[in-house]
C-alpha cells in the first residue's frame, strides 16, 4: 500500500534505491517542493518568514547551536545560541521533504507552518498530562529544523558544513522529535494500537533515508496526527497491552516501525551506561542500519554516505558539499564508489571490526576498486533478506584492513577438479561435489544470480577454487556461499577473489546421491568436483592482497588443512590431501 501523500505526487520513474518523484512533470526535490500550507491557512494571507541568514552564520562562527523562537506577533524567527554548557532544550522537527517542508533555495517557511509549531508546543504538553510525565508538563519553545537552521547561500559553505556536522549531537539532544509526515497529519490517529501502529507503519516518513537517523536519535518521539500529536511510549505501551497469549497476533505484525526506526537501539543508546562512539560502531548495530536502510530511498543518491556518516557519528566533511548551497549535482557511479569507499575508510578507522562479516554474502553490485570489492555500492539495496539473513547473524566477526580488503572467519570448502582426459565443466548452471570419503554426502552448488555460472566454461586447473558459507549445514535448506579464486595463501590466510554468488545445500534425493557416488568410482568417471573440507574458523581475506603494508592481524593460527586419511584409492588420496590430480 503506498503512503499517503500530496496530491500531484508521481513516482512512475522511482527505481528500487533511488526516489525520483515529480510533481507537474518537473522533478520534486531538484526543483523546490510546493511549499506546504497548514489545514486551516488562508493562503492569501499567508506569506513566508525568512531567517536572518547572517545570524546564523555567526551563531554558529560562534561555536553554538542556532536553537529558533518564533515570535507570532512580530513575524520573525529569533536565534538563540546554545553552546555545550548551557543545556537549553529543544524541539526537532522531523519531516519529508518532498511535503513541501524544505526549502532548496533560502531559509525560509510560511508564516501558517510556524504557528503550527507553536500550537505543537502546546499539544505535545497535552500528549504529556495524558502520559502522566509529570517531570515533562513544561514542553520547551526552542525548535530546530534544518530548513531554517542550517544555513543556505554561496558565502557559508564552511557555516553549513559545521551545522551538518553538529547534527548527530542535535537530534541526540534534543527533549522531542515531533514527525511532521503530510499523510498523517490529513488523518485521525485512530482508535487502539494496531490503527496507529500501521498509519505510522505505511507513512512516507518511514521511507526516506534522513528519518532513520532522525528517529534512532530521538529521546522521545511523537507523531502528528489530524487529530492529536501521538507519543511513541504511550503507543508502545498499548503494543504491551494487546500482545498478550489471549490477543489477536496482529499487533505484532503491525510493529514493523519499532525495528524499522532502531527503537530498541535508540533506547539502549540513550541509557546510562551507553558510551556512544562505541555503540554506533559495534558490527551488530551497523548489521541493523544496514537491515533498516535497504527498503528507504533518497532523492539524492551522494545523500547516502551523508545520512549514513550522520547516524554513525563519522566525521561528515568528505560528504558535505562545500558550495554552502542544497546540493543538485549530478554523481555519477565512480563518485559514489569513491564516497562509500570513504565512509568504509572512516567506519574502519573508528573500529576495525565494525563491518558485519556476512555483509560479504549480500546481492547486488559491488564496489571496483581492489581492497573493497566485497562491499556492496549501496546500502540502500532494496533486495528482501536472503535465507538466514547472514548479515545480521552475529556470530562471526570480520577486520577491516583497509585498503586490503576484509578479513573473515567461516567455514568453507577447497575445491579440486578430478578429471578423465580432455572433459570440462561446461555450460553447466549447477554442480555437485564431495567431501566425504565413503561418497554418500554431497552438496549441491548453484548459482544465486546468474542463470549460468561463467566461470565453468574454463580448465579448472589454472584456478583455485573455493567456496565460503557462513554457516555450512549439511541439510537441504539453502544457504548463500561465495564461489571464490585463491589468489595467495599466507600460513592459515587465504587471500580470495570474489567470483560469484552461490546458493549451496546438501543433497537428500538418494537416487541423486547412488548416481554420483557410482560416477565417482567408475573408471571412466569424465569430470567431478571434490570439496577439502575447511576448519570451521577458516580465515579468508577477501579481495585483499599481501604486501608490504598489509597489517597482520592478531590471530595468527598456524592450523594444518591436511585430513589424517584411511587408505584411499590414489585419485582419492590426492584430491583429500589438497593435491590435485593433472
Amino acid at each position: 500500500m503506498r503512503p499517503q501523500e500530496r496530491i500531484g505526487i508521481e513516482h512512475t520513474l522511482c527505481t528500487e534505491t533511488e526516489c525520483k518523484a515529480t510533481f507537474q512533470g518537473r522533478p520534486v526535490e531538484l526543483e523546490n517542493p510546493e511549499p506546504f500550507h497548514y489545514h486551516d491557512c488562508d493562503r492569501n494571507d499567508c506569506k513566508e518568514v525568512e531567517m536572518d541568514t547572517q545570524e546564523l552564520v555567526q551563531t554558529i562562527d560562534g561555536g553554538q547551536i542556532p536553537l529558533l523562537q518564533y515570535q507570532p506577533g512580530a513575524g520573525k524567527i529569533d536565534v538563540v545560541g546554545m553552546n555545550a554548557s548551557c543545556n537549553k532544550e529543544y524541539v526537532i522537527f522531523s519531516h519529508v521533504w518532498v511535503d513541501g517542508f524544505g526549502n532548496s533555495k533560502t531559509n525560509k517557511m510560511n508564516e501558517c507552518v510556524l504557528k503550527m509549531f507553536c500550537s505543537t508546543f502546546t499539544d505535545v504538553k497535552r500528549e504529556n498530562v495524558v502520559q502522566q510525565r509529570r517531570g515533562d508538563v513544561e514542553t520547551p519553545e526552542n525548535f530546530w529544523i534544518d530548513t531554517l537552521a542550517i544555513p543556505i547561500g554561496e558565502n557559508c559553505g564552511e557555516q553549513r558544513r559545521k551545522a551538518i556536522r553538529s547534527m548527530h549531537e542535535i537530534y541526540k539532544n534534543a527533549k522531542y522529535t515531533v514527525v511532521l509526515d503530510y499523510g498523517l497529519m490529513k488523518i485521525d490517529k485512530g482508535e487502539g494500537y494496531i490503527q496507529p501502529a500501521m498509519r505510522i507503519t505505511l507513512s512516507n516518513w518511514m521511507t526516506r533515508l534522513w528519518t532513520l537517523q532522525e528517529a534512532f536519535l530521538s529521546k522521545n518521539l511523537y507523531f502528528k496526527f489530524f487529530d492529536e500529536v501521538y507519543s511513541l511510549d504511550r503507543l508502545e505501551r498499548l503494543f504491551r497491552k494487546e500482545d498478550e497469549p489471549l490477543h489477536s497476533t496482529l499487533a505484532s505484525l503491525c510493529r514493523t516501525y519499532y525495528h524499522q526506526i532502531l527503537e530498541k537501539e535508540s533506547r539502549n543508546m540513550h541509557g546510562p551506561d551507553s558510551a556512544l562512539e562505541e555503540f554506533v560502531t559495534a558490527s551488530n548495530f551497523v548489521a541493523t542500519v544496514w537491515k533498516a536502510v535497504q527498503w528507504r530511498t533518497t532523492a539524492h543518491r551522494q545523500h547516502e554516505t551523508l545520512a549514513l556518516a550522520t547516524l554513525l557519528h563519522l566525521d561528515t566533511d568528505d560528504f558535505t558539499d562545500p558550495s554552502g548551497t542544497v546540493e543538485i549535482k549530478k554523481y555519477d557511479q565512480t563518485e559514489l564508489n569513491e564516497r562509500m569507499q570513504k565512509l568504509l575508510d572512516l567506519l574502519g578507522a573508528r573500529n576495525p571490526c565494525a563491518i558485519p562479516p556476512g555483509i560479504i554474502f549480500v546481492p547486488g553490485p559491488r564496489l571496483r576498486k581492489q581492497g573493497y570489492r566485497w562491499a556492496p555500492e549501496s546500502w540502500l539495496s532494496g533486495h528482501p533478506v536472503e535465507l538466514s539473513d547472514p548479515v545480521t547473524i552475529q556470530i562471526r566477526t570480520a577486520r577491516l584492513n583497509v585498503p586490503h580488503g576484509l578479513e573473515v572467519w567461516y567455514p568453507g570448502f577447497r575445491l579440486h577438479t578430478l578429471m578423465n582426459g580432455d572433459d570440462l565443466l561446461t555450460d553447466l548452471s549447477t554442480f555437485h561435489f564431495t567431501a566425504d570419503r565413503s561418497l554418500w554426502q554431497w552438496y549441491r552448488a548453484l548459482p544465486a544470480d546468474e542463470r549460468v555460472l561463467p566461470h565453468t566454461g574454463a580448465r579448472k586447473q589454472s584456478r583455485d577454487l573455493a567456496i565460503i558459507a557462513p554457516q555450512l549445514v549439511a541439510s537441504n535448506a539453502k544457504e548463500t556461499g561465495l564461489l571464490v579464486e585463491i589468489s595467495r595463501e599466507q600460513g592459515s590466510i587465504l587471500f580470495v577473489e570474489i567470483l560469484h554468488r552461490i546458493y549451496i545445500n546438501g543433497e537428500s534425493d538418494p537416487m541423486v546421491i547412488r548416481g554420483l557416488r557410482a560416477k565417482f568410482l567408475e573408471p571412466d568417471f569424465g569430470s567431478m568436483i571434490c570439496g577439502e573440507r575447511l576448519p570451521s574458523d577458516q580465515h579468508w581475506c577477501v579481495d585483499g592482497r599481501e604486501d608490504g603494508e598489509w597489517k597482520k592481524p592478531g590471530r595468527g593460527n598456524q592450523r594444518s588443512r591436511t585430513m589424517p586419511l584411511p587408505t584411499l584409492p590414489k585419485r582419492l588420496t590426492n584430491i583429500f590431501s589438497r593435491k590435485p590430480m593433472n
